[in-house]
């Protein structure tokens, strides 16, 4: 988890947003209180062009045309600067003013401009049941996550993934963009990343968790072979055509 701080400019835009806008902001800052630097596409994403390291969260995974601007500090809090959004006619456009505004993330990341924490700005806004709310949908949208955006959720790069799993970068690379990955192959990469794989049974009123259902022998484990193993087999393969 990080902190999170506003600047006055960010608390005016906030407060000009409708109660439905808002909480959407809500939502998508609980993220990045949550996830921090991992926070991935698409509900952050880096501004293209900024040299000042500017980035923007994405309500509803960017179906909101709502766009807060953040820069991390060097001790890697989040400073939301101010808002835009896409094509709204009551609030800059996303692109048009990135390049003049070096001063203000200058300011933000020298400690002197004036900044209050997320936590305390929210308080003075919306109900404990309001902000527990918030907290919760992120915890929700967050779970839903493929291997690689959870690999970055984890801290942790793809050599260090692999080097785990005994493959190469490139091997884990297409395990990770795979949308059909066996019972077997999805725990191996699991507890690589030092988790567990539980699998439940939803019904109406009641969910099951089905106790080592990947162990079975039907199941293959094609996806993970160990690099050398590879090696081995295809030398001797080519050995035995000459």
């Amino acid at each position: 988890m990080i902190e999170v701080s506003v600047t006055d400019e960010f608390e005016e835009w906030y407060d000009s947003l409708s109660a439905s806008e808002q909480t959407s902001i809500d939502v998508v800052v609980e993220m990045l209180i949550e996830a921090g630097v991992a926070l991935p596409y698409p509900y952050s994403s880096n501004i293209e062009g900024s040299k000042y390291g500017f980035r923007e969260l994405r309500p509803k995974r960017g179906k909101s045309p709502l766009r807060p601007f953040y820069a991390f500090d060097p001790s890697r809090e989040a400073i939301l600067i101010f808002g835009g959004a896409k094509g709204h006619h009551r609030t800059r456009p996303c692109g048009e003013n990135l390049g003049s505004v070096p001063a203000r993330v200058q300011r933000a990341r020298g400690k002197s401009m004036k900044t209050k924490k997320w936590a305390d700005f929210i308080k003075e806004r919306r109900s404990d049941e309001e902000i527990e709310q918030a907290k919760l949908e992120a915890a929700e949208e967050l779970k839903f996550l493929d291997l690689q955006r959870l690999r970055k959720l984890r801290g942790q790069t793809q050599a260090e993934v692999a080097e785990r799993l005994h493959i190469s970068q490139s091997e884990l690379s297409r395990v990770e963009r795979r949308q059909n990955l066996t019972l077997a192959t999805l725990q191996k990469v699991i507890e690589a990343l030092g988790g567990k794989l539980r699998i439940s049974a939803q019904f109406e009123n009641v969910d099951y968790t089905l106790k080592d259902v990947w162990a079975r022998s039907e199941i293959p484990d094609a996806e993970i072979i160990d690099a050398h193993q590879k090696t081995k087999v295809a030398g001797r393969r080519s050995r035995a055509g000459r």
